[in-house]
Formats: structure tokens, C-alpha cells, sequence
């Protein structure tokens, strides 16, 4: 799966599509989105391709819990996850 990163300055790609056509929220560089079988496309009035939860695990396995925590809290601090939870409603993340 693509990565779910920042609309924010730079133009980044998830499934071919530029962050601002794949309407992406901001979320930090250490997540990536991830297959969750309860997950749901919603329709109208949502945005195309919201996912309810979005589910989201570390980009590699090698992150240590304090770089994840602080990417967490970077999120936080910067509003990132009140986007992300104002759109997509949860936020899942499986045990790594």
C-alpha cells in the first residue's frame, strides 16, 4: 500500500495520484496505510476514497517505539490526527 503522508507543501503519490487529487490528509512519514478487512469505503457525503477506520501500521518494522511516539506526537501537536480522525472517524493500527 502507498504512503498515507502530508498534502501540506510537497506533491507525494498514493496509487498513482498526487497527494491533493487523492485528497490525502496529513499524517507522518513513519505510517503507511494498511489492508484492514473490516474497513469501509464511505459514500456521499464523504470525500472519494475515505476509508472508515483508516488503518495504519509503521512504514518498516525496524522503528523503535520512541521514534514512533514522537512521530505520534508530531502528528498530534501539528493537527494532523484531528484530520485524520475528522475525516476518516478512526484510526486503527494493528500490533506490529
Amino acid at each position: 500500500m502507498a504512503n498515507v503522508q502530508s498534502v501540506v507543501e510537497a506533491p507525494v503519490s498514493l496509487n498513482g495520484k498526487s497527494s491533493q487529487e487523492a485528497n490525502i490528509t496529513p499524517f507522518p512519514f513513519l505510517f503507511q496505510e494498511t489492508p484492514y478487512l473490516p474497513s469501509v469505503k464511505l459514500l456521499d457525503p464523504y470525500s472519494a476514497n475515505t476509508t472508515f477506520p483508516l488503518a495504519v501500521t509503521p512504514e518498516r518494522t525496524d522503528f523503535s517505539i520512541n521514534e514512533l511516539v514522537s512521530a505520534t506526537k508530531a502528528a498530534t501537536s501539528s493537527g494532523a490526527v484531528r484530520d485524520l480522525l475528522t475525516k476518516h472517524g478512526a484510526i486503527y493500527s494493528p500490533k506490529r
